[in-house]
């Protein structure tokens, strides 16, 4: 299967440094089937003030928020785990503002570590093949 290229399949992200990641998400739920083993599945507790901090940030979409299924809003998140124990969300972004706003105290989020995200990022105009 051949996914192209599209803003709601890729997470892009600027470290405080500048480096600028792109993961593929399909790539990353791909992982998360063929290798579950090195996924840990995680229930984070929502902090109400960065929800609405990653609301008026950027990149997350207003409309978006409002019109969340409710019937995914259980799916879990997921998240990329950095050497210095630090997690980046880079699907459920939405949900979590949306949990947040609906008064939910946690969320699941799917994480795994820098050696299986760093085989998932591309670069920008790649075209993501999953086998």
């Amino acid at each position: 299967m051949t996914v192209p290229w599209l803003t709601g399949e890729v997470f892009v992200h600027t470290d405080t440094d500048g480096t600028v990641r792109h993961f593929a998400l399909p790539l990353l739920r791909q992982s998360i089937l063929d290798a579950p083993r090195a996924w840990h599945d995680l229930t984070l507790p929502i902090d109400p003030a960065l929800a609405a901090e990653i609301a008026t940030s950027g990149g997350v979409e207003e409309a978006r928020v409002k019109a969340y299924p409710m019937a995914k809003i259980d799916q879990p998140g997921i998240g990329c785990l950095f050497a210095d124990g630090k997690l980046l969300l880079v699907d459920g972004n939405h949900r979590l503002v949306k949990r947040a706003r609906l008064g939910f105290h946690s969320m699941r989020v799917m994480a795994c570590g820098e050696a299986v995200w760093k085989t998932c990022l591309v670069k920008p105009g790649a075209t993501v093949t999953i086998r």
